[in-house]
Order: C-alpha cells, then structure tokens, then sequence
C-alpha cells in the first residue's frame, strides 16, 4: 500500500496547471447552481430551499467528479454537458448521500469522533457511485471496503485538503481558484489509486466466480493402466 496525500495533490496540482479552463468551467457551474438558489434563499430561512439546494448541487457535483475521473484515465477533457450525464445513478446517490449524512450528524453528536470516523469511512462514496454505477446499499458497502487499510491515509488527505482550502481562503478567496480544482481532482485521484490497490466491487465478484468455477471443476479420471 503506497497511499501519499502529498504526491497525489503533487500530481493533482500538474494536471490541474494544464487543464485550469476545464476546471473551472466544470466547477462554475456548480458555483453558478449555488448563487441560484441562495439568491432564491437571501434569508436564508427556508428549510425546504435549503434542502433542494443539496440536492440539486448533488446532481452537478456527480457529473463534475465523473469528468475529473475521465480527465486523470484518459488525459482528455469531457464535454461540459457530460455534467448532466448522472441521471441513471441520480436517485440511488442521493439515498446513498442522505444516509451518509445523517450517520455523520449521528456521529458528531457523540462526541465528535465517531462524525471522524463516518465522514472518513465512506469519504470515496461518490465516486463508487459515478464508477461503478451501483445501489446504495452495495455503494455504502464498496465505499467502506475500499477504504479499508487507508482510513488514517485518508485522515491525513482530508486535513491536507482542508488546510490548502484554509489558505486559499485566506488569500482574498482567490486562492480558492486554485485550491478548489486542485483539490477535486486530489479525490479523483486518491479514489483511482484506492481503486486500483483493492479493486473495484464488480473485479471482485468476477474473481470470486472464478474461484468458484475452479473449485467446482471435477477432478481428472486417471486412465486405467493396462
């Protein structure tokens, strides 16, 4: 296991200096989805508002991290209306991010830790989603076994993340023109890696049904010797 939050935001941040025009327009328009519906929200005092606002970006951000995962395999830049390209996985994603969400507020009222713990078990769960197009049920579980072995590693990346973020912040907000990308392409990158180490769920299955077939393949009759 190799697993190193620095050399991915390292290789994340070279990818990113050559594709920064793609990137932003794929992050724009989640940005632009957001000014929408907090200008339809200026009080911000309508639950429902609020709640259609989660999930409507949660549509736009699946389509984003499908392009980023396109980007770091293939080199190529997808169209940006490949944005809207989630639709099949849509309804089992937002099921899949509300139980998520809410073991994670579930966590952070006991006591902070067990929130930790949640948020980073099942950090990968949107990429399983947009990768390997499966239930919820099933990318709760996927999401869970591929950080198996790497919840510190993934620990470690979330603070880095936060604190690039942090600093980007900090710098008049346009740091996060930088920071934002970078760092979505980062979990792009880290899901990949994950991926290739531990397999996806769909390799596993195959290996198992070649397992099986093996197992149950009859032994050789042996030739009578005359």
């Amino acid at each position: 296991m190799n697993f190193s939050p620095t050399n991915i935001i390292s290789q994340a941040w070279q990818l990113w200096k050559n594709h920064i025009v793609f990137s932003w327009k794929v992050l724009g328009v989640i940005f632009l989805v957001t000014i929408v519906f907090s200008i339809l929200d200026s009080n911000g005092d309508s639950a429902l508002i609020s709640l259609l606002s989660m999930a409507v970006t949660l549509f736009f951000e699946l389509g984003a991290f499908a392009l980023f995962l396109k980007l770091i395999r293939t080199g190529q830049e997808g169209k940006i209306e490949e944005i809207l390209g989630q639709k099949d996985i849509y309804v089992q994603a937002l099921i899949g991010n509300i139980i998520y969400y809410i073991l994670m507020v579930v966590g952070f009222i006991l006591l902070i830790v067990p929130g930790v713990y949640v948020f980073v078990r099942f950090m990968l769960l949107p990429y399983v989603f947009v990768d390997q197009k499966l239930g919820w049920q099933e990318a709760l579980k996927e999401a869970s076994r591929l950080s198996e072995g790497y919840r510190w590693n993934l620990f470690g990346f979330a603070l880095l993340l936060i604190l690039i973020n942090f600093v980007g912040a900090l710098l008049l907000l346009v740091g996060l023109l930088v920071s934002i990308p970078v760092s979505a392409i980062a979990m792009a990158m880290a899901y990949e890696h994950i991926k290739k180490e531990n397999g996806g769920v769909k390799e596993g299955v195959k290996m198992k049904e070649k397992v099986a077939k093996v197992v149950e393949m009859p032994a050789a009759t042996p030739e009578p010797v005359i």
